[in-house]
């Protein structure tokens, strides 16, 4: 299975939420998501949910079961953003403006 099935796996099954992030990790592509409807600034904290890549089934995951030392390491080099939602579009703009700011000068 490829992250790019894991992903409209994850849409189809869950259309009311936001995928945030992807981690390939063992057996399982591991997303975090957001409620589309979430008011603005909200903080979402959930069990991350992931799908099996062998049977291709979502599943609640949850990272102390999963070593977590090991899943923790697979979420710093391996996790990725997949859609950004509007803080994260508020944190790049502020980046943004701050790198053009600086490069005026």
């Amino acid at each position: 299975m490829t992250e790019q099935q894991a992903i409209e796996i994850m849409q189809k099954a869950y259309p009311e939420f936001i995928l945030q992030t992807v981690t390939d990790y063992e057996n399982y592509f591991v997303f975090t998501m957001q409620p589309k409807d979430a008011p603005e600034g909200a903080m979402w904290i959930d069990d991350p949910t992931a799908v099996d890549k062998m049977t291709g089934k979502t599943v609640s995951f949850h990272p102390m079961h999963h070593n977590p030392k090991d899943y923790f390491k697979a979420v710093r080099e391996k996790g990725r953003s997949i859609e950004k939602t509007r803080y994260d579009k508020k944190v790049e703009a502020g980046k943004d403006a701050i790198a053009h700011a600086l490069l005026k000068n």
